[in-house]
């Protein structure tokens, strides 16, 4: 069973699911199931869409159910996360909580100090840093199309790309990273954007053969949810026991 994990169940979240409804009857995407995560037991997506049959409500912070949601055995090899357009740095901090509640390290967010060079970039007050290659507002259903509606020119640009190319020179809080997770999200029908759900297990093992190949010491993992134009990047401090 395909599921379409959907962040949020407010403004945004009617917004996603009633999109993806509307693509699947007109054949643009396949999926079994849509699974609307909110804090809220009947959330705005819940009101004004009614009980579907092929959409699930889960009442959970999104941080509690990622921690349970990202593990093998429980997602989906092809569930595919709708991530919310406001919100925290979900998978950095699904990453902090999986290594301090499941292993002797101790992760924690190193806040950032550094400016890396794209047109828009914040350090927010929780330390991670927002990025974008935009100096204007997008529209949140914005298709990141190689002709920007913006400039009227190509889109000569892709945030994944740079991230994984200008990583290794960054030095954050006087130290350099030594490894990045990239969690891409990219267009998939009528507005919405996902990415793989995979890409929690693959990261989760790409984190563990760094503390198994050298125990004793110190390590730097930055931690990118991107699209092709915008970013929010993070580092988490991962230290021995």
């Amino acid at each position: 069973m395909k599921r379409m994990i959907a962040l949020g169940g407010g403004c945004y979240g009617f917004l996603h699911v009633s999109h993806l409804l509307k693509a699947r009857a007109k054949g643009r995407i396949e999926f079994d199931r849509i699974v609307v995560v909110d804090r809220n037991a009947f959330p705005q997506v819940r009101a004004r869409l009614g009980d579907h049959p092929d959409v699930e409500y889960v009442q959970d912070t999104w941080e509690n159910f990622l921690y349970q949601y990202a593990r093998d055995g429980v997602l989906g090899p092809d569930d595919e996360v709708v991530p919310p357009c406001i919100g925290p740095h979900l998978t950095l901090l699904w990453l902090g909580e999986r290594i301090n509640r499941e292993t002797p390290y101790r992760a924690e967010v190193v806040s950032w100090d550094i400016r890396i060079g794209t047109p828009f970039e914040v350090t927010l007050p929780v330390g991670t840093h927002a990025v974008s290659y935009a100096l204007w507002r997008c529209p949140s259903t914005c298709i990141e199309p190689p002709l920007c509606p913006a400039i009227r020119g190509p889109r000569n640009w892709d945030m994944g790309t740079f991230v994984l190319r200008h990583f290794p020179q960054w030095i954050v809080q006087g130290r350099p990273i030594d490894h990045c997770e990239v969690f891409y999200s990219r267009h998939r029908a009528w507005g919405v954007a996902t990415y793989a759900a995979i890409r929690f297990l693959e990261a989760w093992a790409q984190v563990e053969r760094l503390w198994q190949s050298e125990p004793d010491r110190e390590w730097r993992v930055l931690v990118a949810t991107v699209s092709a134009c915008h970013g929010l990047l993070g580092i988490l401090r991962i230290r021995p026991p």
